[in-house]
């Protein structure tokens, strides 16, 4: 009785095996490749760009611990001093799921001072405010749209 198989044979086999499974992979997609539920984000799905425009005759100057990202984390940190008459970008992004991203910046000008602050949580709408001191001198407005991935301007203008 002779039980040995021709070595084309066993190749042949294993090719076709291979292109069987390869085959199927591609038509059937795992659970891993499945498309992601808006239910389940991951890190880094919600984020905020935050454009602080400075059209003030002043410059903005960071106040001591004037950063502080409150939920998530940052991508692009503050800078020291935003120059009149320019602007500066801070992006901050959710760092775990089902986590938003929120944050704050406090200016120094002379005689007061700029607060800004953001919220994109991960359910609900986003907050974002700024405040001016003193208002007769300074103002603040806020250009927002309320997307996961939100882009907002804070202008300054005044002084």
């Amino acid at each position: 009785m002779n039980l040995s198989c021709p070595r084309s044979t066993v190749l042949r086999t294993a090719a076709a095996t291979a292109l069987v499974t390869a085959t199927l992979g591609a038509a059937l997609p795992s659970a891993a490749h499945a498309a992601p539920s808006d239910r389940h984000r991951a890190p880094g799905d919600i984020s905020v760009n935050v454009t602080i425009e400075n059209n003030s005759a002043v410059a903005l100057t960071l106040a001591k611990k004037g950063y502080k990202v409150k939920e998530g984390s940052d991508t692009t940190g503050a800078a020291i001093s935003v120059p009149s008459f320019s602007s500066d970008l801070v992006t901050t992004v959710s760092n775990e799921d089902e986590g938003g991203t929120a944050g704050s910046l406090k200016y120094k000008i002379p005689k007061g001072s700029v607060e800004i602050r953001w919220s994109n949580p991960y359910e609900g709408e986003g907050s974002y405010t700024c405040y001016a001191f003193p208002e007769d001198d300074f103002n603040c407005r806020v250009d927002a749209d309320d997307d996961a991935h939100a882009d907002v301007t804070f202008t300054v203008t005044g002084g």
